[in-house]
């Protein structure tokens, strides 16, 4: 049998060394040691909180207002390094002062309210005892503190999911679907979900027996709005920060702004403050204001004292601003707790919750745009009696459903852009309700109303013209979900301010807004969009739920159901048998275009990356996507005739310019040929045999190219634009045997020929090479041999003709089908045939003329395709890959796109390598070069 002694951590194994234990030194010591250390944490409290510059002397001088103090523990250096929040172990004299310092709670120093609780200390017992007079085991189960929980919780009205016992981590992945959380508070008050239960209001429309709609949701409306109680809580709030902030900014005014005022608040709602700043007028007071803590405020070091003008109120940052106006509430509003500061780089904000309401208040100092939008929601809830109830019952559907009013889920619809909707619904009404904002903008006049630079002018209710419409609210409810039930969000964008979809081009809009899959653009702000943050998967669960609602309100126009019809029939979670939604396209697609097959790809117009002059120039064409789609199908034919060296025969163009080859196609050498040195002589020899041959080709490469004016930049026309007039130029500069690598002296006495830098077999001396250890030379082209037998040639044709007609007897290959272009106006068809790898080797080759000094742009690209094609590989004795390729515009109100549309027989080895490398080429050199 053994003893434990707390105080000395240790066991005492038998009954003779435990009074020689009890008596020893050590745990005289040690228990000594313990009664001091409880002595003191009796005597001292933890305070934390405080900004970390304050200085220990200053923590002195404040708790030595609550009685003496023994020691303050406080490491400054600590603090100010780590920059956290600092803290201290005051100590007192007596323990009774440390309690009175511990249940006091409002403790503030420097401006900042802090925490003060008193030190934790754990008892030992100062006896030894036996192992089974232990109390380790003497604490609450898990299940007897979730019912502690849950009393208190269902004393403040919030509901709670049954208890879980808590499963212990495991490592690794975890196979199967994630396991659903439980036990969620959820608050059946709260704005979060709904001001007042489902089950609730039917109770209410029994007891007083409201039959009609109108009737129904007009008791809605009434239990549902901000009462007076509430409104006068509001008002004192106010009353209380312009009490506290008037002294030290003189002419400040308080401003209430969001649903609480707009006439379409709700029971609990938050309330949403404006501190105008701006028109700071003269003190009245004879004497100056203490200023609270500002040591951190850089430009206001040097103030000790108030009230600040304009000048210093300018010239702080929004920040400063509001852990100024933070401190000042601190001290001189009390009602006013758990003040924090919300960081946002739009507008920032200040929160807390009044002590005597518990209305929580979000205070905001740069925020004068929201408080034109709340005035103007209250001039149309008080132009006519339909719209209050109307959003009411139709915001009490959205939360009740899930789409709206929740500001956790950052996917739902907002209260204001839900009831901007409605508005918006109600001026496409026939006829309109509303007149749209811009309308009532002009009747202002010259009177104009301008808040950072945005016009937020309209007239109030008294003088807007009434409207002939005379729905009743059943109609308008009906007619809100069957408007936008089949409403096309992806291709209409709204627009309050006008009453009527936006007519600009989706690729501008992207410039002047953040584009969403809905766009609803605020009155006044003109580059907010208020739903962008709705997602594609919540747009679909509106859509459904509106789709929903209509099946369910149609029962209302029966006469059969004209004493049943309720408003709690859009309210149930009942679902009509048979309903099936339809189904929402999320992708904005071009017209003519059903589905992206495995080998087509899509090159849409990127406003982004067209500067405003090449916006200009192409609009003065008259039809800005159409001239782009052109613009682009001619840059990628040149990509794959010029740049890959694919071997292009049109079969049908409809383009406005002429596409001719770059190149003899028939004029190839064979890859079997052995290579060997050109001297000078024999080069001089070759170009004198070859010279009417090789002048006819060379003229073919140069009036092949049509010109045209460099729609990206006309002024500097360079072999990075893409555009036709480049081609041409580097074509007839390829008649001209002069070109010069860049700062490479070695090229200066060397004639590189006519393909710019690197010449085909035959066509003029060349430099000769290594790639790969191997050492490549060009050779004379046999198929200019003109001592070849008429009788081989003749043989060599017809088995070639016998062979190709077999091939195309077997030929099961979809590129031969009649393709249908569709509404596309230009386009281009050509049968591809692929006769050199051009890609390998490209990279070590390309690196290795950029270390001679070549730049790399477009002119680049060809000299690599050239030497890989005519020097190193050469082209095939068969083609390798054929496929055939149509590009066509695809032009909708929504841009331009050009698609690329690649077919072939999928039984060829290298066509799928081929066709990825190809897109992704192209995709590249249009990334690169086209938009430059």
């Amino acid at each position: 049998m053994f003893v434990i002694c707390d105080i000395c951590q240790c066991e005492i194994s038998s009954a003779d060394l435990y009074e020689y234990h009890v008596n020893g030194k050590r745990h005289q010591v040690q228990l000594e040691r313990y009664k001091r250390r409880k002595d003191e944490s009796e005597r001292s409290v933890y305070a934390r909180g405080f900004p970390p510059s304050t200085q220990e002397h200053e923590l002195l001088a404040y708790f030595c207002m609550f009685g003496p103090v023994e020691k303050i523990v406080y490491d400054e250096k600590k603090s100010m390094k780590t920059k956290v929040p600092a803290f201290a172990i005051v100590e007192f004299k007596s323990a009774d002062t440390a309690r009175s310092v511990a249940t006091y709670g409002q403790h503030v120093i420097n401006s900042q309210r802090i925490e003060i609780r008193p030190r934790t200390f754990k008892e030992l017992r100062t006896e030894p005892y036996f192992p089974w007079q232990r109390e380790d085991n003497n604490r609450d189960l898990p299940w007897q503190k979730y019912n502690e929980l849950h009393q208190k919780l269902s004393a403040n009205n919030i509901q709670m999911g049954p208890y879980e016992a808590t499963q212990p981590r495991r490592k690794g992945k975890i196979k199967g679907p994630a396991p659903i959380k439980q036990g969620r508070a959820k608050d059946s008050e709260g704005q979060d979900i709904v001001p007042i239960d489902v089950k609730e209001f039917q109770t209410y429309l029994e007891q007083h027996q409201c039959v009609g709609i109108q009737t129904q949701v007009m008791l809605l409306v009434e239990l549902t709005q901000v009462t007076t109680a509430e409104f006068q809580s509001r008002y004192t709030i106010c009353k209380t920060l312009e009490d506290a902030l008037s002294p030290f900014f003189p002419g400040m005014t308080v401003n209430q702004f969001g649903s609480s005022v707009n006439g379409f608040g709700i029971k609990g709602c938050d309330m949403d403050v404006y501190i105008d700043l701006t028109k700071l007028g003269i003190p009245c007071r004879t004497s100056n204001i203490v200023l609270p803590y500002i040591k951190d405020l850089y430009t206001l070091k040097k103030k000790n004292s108030g009230p600040l003008s304009q000048q210093e109120v300018d010239n702080m940052r929004p920040m400063d601003k509001l852990k100024l106006i933070q401190r000042i509430i601190t001290e001189h509003a009390p009602s006013c707790m758990d003040t924090r500061i919300i960081p946002s780089q739009r507008c920032p904000i200040l929160r807390f919750t009044d002590y005597n309401s518990q209305i929580k208040c979000d205070l905001s100092i740069n925020n004068k745009l929201a408080l034109q939008n709340t005035r103007l929601l209250q001039t149309f809830s008080l132009f006519d009696a339909r719209i209050k109830p109307l959003v009411y019952s139709i915001r009490y559907w959205a939360k009740l459903k899930g789409i709206a009013g929740n500001p956790q889920a950052c996917n739902r619809l907002s209260s204001y852009a839900l009831t901007m909707l409605v508005i918006y619904y109600l001026m496409n009404t026939t006829p309109p309700i509303l007149p749209p904002v811009e309308e009532l903008s002009r009747m202002c006049g010259r009177d104009r109303t301008i808040v950072d630079q945005w016009d937020c002018s309209f007239v109030s209710a008294q003088f807007m013209p009434p409207t002939p419409n005379i729905q009743t609210i059943e109609e308008l409810l009906y007619g809100f979900f069957q408007y936008f039930s089949h409403f096309d969000f992806l291709a209409n964008p709204m627009s309050v301010r006008t009453g009527k979809p936006i007519t600009l081009d989706l690729s501008v809009l992207e410039k002047t807004l953040k584009v969403g899959v809905i766009i609803l653009q605020d009155p006044f702000v003109l580059n907010h969009n208020i739903t962008q943050n709705v997602n594609e998967k919540m747009l679909t669960k509106i859509v459904k739920e509106m789709q929903l609602a209509v099946v369910k309100s149609e029962r209302w126009f029966d006469v059969a159901n004209a004493e049943t019809k309720s408003i709690m029939d859009i309210f149930s979670e009942d679902v009509p048998v048979g309903f099936q939604p339809k189904k929402l396209k999320m992708s904005r697609k071009p017209k003519g275009l059903a589905e992206i097959g495995p080998y087509q790809f899509l090159i849409d117009m990127n406003m982004d990356k067209l500067s405003r002059a090449d916006i200009q120039t192409l609009q003065a064409t008259g039809n800005m996507r159409l001239t782009w789609c052109k613009k682009m199908i001619v840059f990628l034919y040149r990509q794959i005739e010029r740049l890959l060296m694919f071997d292009c025969e049109l079969a049908v163009v409809n383009l406005p310019v002429t596409l001719k080859p770059s190149r003899t196609y028939s004029v190839y050498r064979h890859v079997g040929q052995p290579l060997r040195p050109i001297t000078e002589e024999q080069g001089t020899e070759q170009e004198m045999e070859g010279q009417e041959e090789g002048m006819e080709g060379q003229q073919d490469v140069g009036t092949s190219q049509e010109v045209e004016k460099n729609w990206s930049d006309p002024n500097q026309p360079s072999t990075s634009q893409g555009d036709d007039q480049h081609f041409a130029e580097e074509a007839e500069e390829s008649s001209q045997p002069q070109m010069t690598a860049p700062g490479g002296e070695e090229y200066a006495d060397v004639d590189f020929g006519s393909h710019g830098g690197w010449a085909p077999a035959g066509e003029g001396p060349t430099l000769p090479h290594v790639v790969d250890g191997t050492e490549l030379v060009p050779v004379e082209n046999p198929l200019d041999n003109d001592e070849e037998d008429e009788e081989e040639a003749t043989q060599r044709k017809e088995e070639e003709q016998r062979r190709f007609e077999e091939e195309e007897n077997q030929r099961q290959d979809p590129s031969y089908i009649q393709y249908d272009f569709g509404d596309s106006e230009y386009y281009v068809d050509m049968d591809v045939k692929v006769m050199c790898r051009i890609w390998v080797e490209r990279k070590n080759l390309i690196k290795e003329l950029k270390e001679r000094g070549f730049k790399e742009n477009l002119q680049l690209e060809q000299i690599v395709s050239e030497r890989l094609f005519y020097e190193v590989h050469g082209p095939a004795q068969k083609p390798i890959t054929e496929f055939r390729c149509v590009m066509r515009s695809l032009v909708s109100d929504n841009g331009a796109s050009v698609l690329v549309d690649c077919m072939a027989d999928t039984r060829q080895k290298e066509y799928d390598c081929i066709y990825h490398y190809m897109k992704k080429f192209v995709l590249k050199n249009v990334d690169k070069f086209f938009y430059a």
